[in-house]
């Protein structure tokens, strides 16, 4: 996460909380398994 994007979430989000979520994705593993992403 950039620093502008953490800044802008903080500032409309100020009241929630962020989750960020890490690991592979379902979408990119299916195009790889399709052989459109090498």
């Amino acid at each position: 996460m950039t620093v502008l994007t953490a800044a802008m979430l903080d500032r409309l989000l100020h009241h929630s909380t962020v989750v960020q979520i890490s690991g592979v994705s379902y979408r990119l593993k299916d195009k790889r398994r399709a052989g459109l992403v090498p």
